[in-house]
């Protein structure tokens, strides 16, 4: 079976599959077959199918949908491309490096709300100003060493 449907074969020939075996040119065992998926995922599939052509809507073959709660607003957005790309491109005493705690609390400051640093550190990656380098992940500095059960020596 492999990759997920999406990803293995395009849209218009599912929706052809689907469209031949609702005309009863095609069997479901071929149709099955050349889906490369199980009987009941066939007619999950072709309940959807079903139901957007019913509704007008547009068929997918997968079902993450974009969701706004997901999404800051256009105007945060556009500040945070703004700085993102200053930092990026233009910001000589950063260099390209990105500070997100400080970046999260001059948008607090901004806008009037907490953000996350996890957050915006997401929408760098997502949106390409941001990728994180091996070389900026440091080794982990072993402070203590227990030699045995209870007994603590410096380094």
């Amino acid at each position: 079976m492999g990759d997920q449907i999406h990803r293995r074969l395009p849209k218009e020939f599912v929706q052809e599959v689907l469209e031949a075996f609702n005309e009863r040119r095609m069997t479901e065992q071929l149709a099955c077959e050349l889906l490369g998926v199980k009987r009941a995922r066939f007619y999950r599939m072709r309940g959807d199918w079903l139901k957007c052509v019913m509704k007008g809507k547009e068929f997918r073959l997968w079902n993450r949908q974009r969701s706004d709660f997901h999404r800051y607003s256009e105007e945060i957005e556009e500040w945070l491309h703004e700085e993102l790309r200053y930092i990026r491109e233009d910001a000589d005493l950063y260099r390209g490096r990105f500070n997100f705690a400080f970046l999260a609390e001059l948008a607090e400051r901004e806008f009037q709300r907490v953000f996350s640093r996890n957050s915006l550190r997401l929408f760098a990656l997502r949106h390409g100003y941001y990728h994180a380098l091996p070389e900026e992940k440091e080794k982990v500095y072993t402070r203590f060493e227990v030699s045995g059960p209870g007994v603590i020596s410096a380094r």
